[in-house]
């Protein structure tokens, strides 16, 4: 049977979140944990997962955007200031009107914080809303990674291979031509781990069937594959704009349903570490892909 890594990200945005997340480790149903360690909620989070941290990878989700659904903890002191939005990172970025070692800084403090909240440092990077590959945010993520994470074997998200569902292939291309492939060429240059594809893209609309797109990805994930989810309990706030999706997702994960699809599918979901024991087709920073 077939491991891949499923990440849920988003942990610590909120308790309907952080709590999700805690439930579906306890199952087993989770390879890999992403952390927002800029939220408010942080440090207290954080105290769930401790003792959980050899059931999955616990990893850094950088972020570096101003976001309605995340309240930052009003000690925590960024090397930016305040936050673009978004479209202005990516403008910004593109432009490259960057302060590369300004936004250096800023990663390493994430590191510091997450290291404070979770007692070591994470088992990955990666950005919410796929920041981390943006042109310049990419350059000082390497400078740290060297820096601090390299020792360490730490794998980075790599967006640039998508495994793709007929609903999402528009998103799916725009998030990859974002910055992905020059993020994927240098950490081949470098050697450094990271999946080869990547799943999880969709628009997060209502009438979105995500037990279908999971089954999709599913039946084309291999060993060395990623895919994201956005789990919540379904007590999530009305004024998140994906409170339903990520309630749903949350209730299928949860579900035999789940289970059954990956027995069904001959894969299961596991740590980074760990796909080697599915077989073929695993990236560990030593080989080269197409």
């Amino acid at each position: 049977m077939r491991r891949f890594v499923l990440c849920a990200d988003d942990f610590a945005l909120s308790d309907p979140v952080s709590r999700a997340i805690v439930d579906l480790v306890d199952q087993g149903r989770l390879g890999a944990v992403s952390c927002l360690v800029t939220s408010v909620h942080w440090r207290t989070h954080a105290a769930e997962l401790r003792h959980r941290g050899k059931r999955v990878d616990v990893g850094l989700h950088l972020n570096l955007i101003a976001d309605e659904m995340l309240h930052h903890d009003p000690g925590y002191r960024s090397a930016l200031g305040s936050y673009p939005t978004l479209p202005m990172l990516i403008l910004r970025s593109q432009l490259r009107r960057l302060d590369r070692q300004q936004i250096a800084v800023e990663i390493e403090r994430q590191l510091d914080r997450f290291v404070d909240g979770f007692g070591a440092l994470p088992d990955f990077v990666d950005g919410h809303r796929h920041v981390h590959q943006l042109p310049v945010v990419r350059d000082a993520l390497l400078d740290v990674y060297r820096k601090r994470l390299a020792d360490r074997s730490c794998y980075v998200r790599n967006v640039r291979r998508v495994i793709h569902s007929r609903s999402a292939k528009f998103k799916a291309r725009v998030v990859a031509a974002l910055g992905a492939g020059r993020l994927e060429a240098a950490l081949l240059a470098e050697r450094i781990p990271h999946n080869r594809r990547f799943g999880g893209i969709y628009d997060f609309s209502p009438d979105a069937d995500f037990p279908g797109l999971m089954r999709a990805w599913l039946s084309q994930v291999e060993a060395s594959d990623l895919i994201m989810c956005h789990p919540a309990r379904t007590d999530t706030t009305a004024a998140d704009p994906i409170g339903a999706a990520r309630s749903r997702e949350y209730a299928y994960l949860n579900s035999d349903t789940f289970t059954a699809d990956c027995e069904r599918a001959s894969v299961r979901p596991g740590r980074f570490r760990d796909r080697s024991g599915a077989g073929t087709n695993v990236f560990s920073g030593n080989d080269r892909h197409d």
